[in-house]
């Protein structure tokens, strides 16, 4: 898989961490939990299928055929694994017209053209089937996401897990 040799050559580099949107930020206590009490006897297969199980990965949602390989990179490396994505609750919330602090900060840049771009990607992604009163509180809700991610991967960064760019 290039993907984890591209990641094998960065932690070769410097301290790396994988932040994951395929893990639900308030599962991180869960993921770190699962990882310390793992049986060390079990295949590397298998102990990141328990980890990511612990930390409630959505199997029907994701690949696993494309994370797992991730996930058994951070535990074969011991690198760390943060889980970044916005809570579903969190997520289901915005998307349903509630406010959230992260859906409610415009990041500085944006536009009426990637508002507009992401509406697209959005529309496109639910196969042309979300009703187009619920497009711009999925947009909040992705905006949300993204910033939740970000959050994690600066937090990583300040306590040293991601060395600085080469």
């Amino acid at each position: 898989m290039l993907f984890r040799s591209w990641l094998r050559a960065l932690a070769d580099r410097g301290p790396i961490a994988i932040v994951s949107e395929h893990f639900d930020s308030d599962a991180q206590s869960r993921l770190d939990d699962a990882r310390r009490t793992l049986d060390a006897g079990l295949s590397l297969p298998e102990r990141a299928r328990r980890v990511a199980e612990a930390a409630g990965f959505r199997f029907d949602g994701w690949d696993w055929s494309l994370i797992g390989p991730v996930v058994e990179l951070a535990l074969e490396h011991n690198l760390p694994l943060r889980a970044a994505n916005l809570s579903s609750r969190e997520a289901y919330s915005i998307a349903r017209g509630q406010a959230h602090p992260l859906a409610e900060s415009v990041p500085d840049g944006w536009t009426v053209e990637i508002e507009r771009a992401m509406s697209v990607s959005i529309r496109a992604g639910h196969c042309d089937l979300l009703p187009e009163s619920m497009i711009p509180a999925m947009v909040r809700a992705q905006r949300a996401r993204d910033a939740q991610m970000a959050a994690v991967v600066l937090a990583a960064r300040a306590e040293g897990q991601i060395g600085r760019a080469h």
